[in-house]
């Protein structure tokens, strides 16, 4: 019973943790497309959760 408490709890998190990883993914096209909007220029997007920074530069 316990490893079925803990196998539920840890599902949810994973969820949880897709959806703020899709929802950062957005964000940051929604800046890149401002950033296009503002300088006139293209800009290409790298999102690394492993090493914990976004990146963001023209293509």
């Amino acid at each position: 019973m316990a490893t079925d408490i803990f196998h539920k709890i840890a599902v949810e998190a994973e969820t949880e943790a897709e959806k703020t990883m899709l929802e950062i993914e957005v964000l940051v096209h929604i800046i890149a497309d401002k950033m296009e909007h503002l300088h006139g220029v293209p800009f290409q997007v790298l999102v690394s959760y492993e090493r914990r920074y976004v990146t963001m530069v023209l293509r």
